[in-house]
């Protein structure tokens, strides 16, 4: 194919393609939900699959039990031009709406470069903060890109 060939996408071609992208985020979903997580591969493998083909950062929140199976996948933040904002108190009312009481944050660099910026290490130690006085346990944060992860928990242990 060549680019004369994407000129001729028309709104309808959009939307259908929009449309195939919320059937694989929903697939990705309930693949998931009811899951039992027991590594950051395990979410690694499936936010490669729920932010496959998005161009932004894709900020997810997982909402697990005791026993780390998963009750609740939930897109969180909203991208902004230049960063996305990680609100604590986005997340703890997100945290309201499902029987959790441990947590893994995640998204994805569309860049492909899964390393942490500084404002993200920054982040995850409030996070970390908050959801303790919360009496939630933020288990990791995750960052994910093109086929690779990177543990934020497993790399920066003194955050949590």
């Amino acid at each position: 194919m060549t680019i004369r060939h994407f000129k001729k996408i028309t709104k309808t071609d959009k939307f259908k393609l929009e449309v195939i992208k919320g059937a694989i985020t929903a697939y990705a979903t309930t693949v998931l939900k009811g899951q039992t997580v027991t590594n950051p591969a395990d979410v690694a493998k499936y936010l490669n699959l729920y932010c496959k083909e998005t161009k932004k950062e894709k900020p997810v929140a997982l909402f697990l039990d005791s026993k780390n199976k998963v009750r609740g996948v939930q897109e969180i933040f909203i991208d902004n031009v230049n960063s996305t904002i990680l609100s604590p108190a986005e997340i703890l009312h997100e945290v309201l709406k499902y029987p959790t009481s441990r947590l893994i944050l995640s998204y994805n660099y569309p860049s492909g470069d899964p390393a942490p910026s500084q404002a993200v290490i920054q982040s995850t130690k409030r996070l970390s903060e908050v959801c303790r006085l919360m009496g939630v346990e933020l288990l990791d944060h995750l960052v994910v890109g093109d086929d690779q992860s990177c543990s934020i928990r497993s790399d920066y242990p003194e955050l949590f």
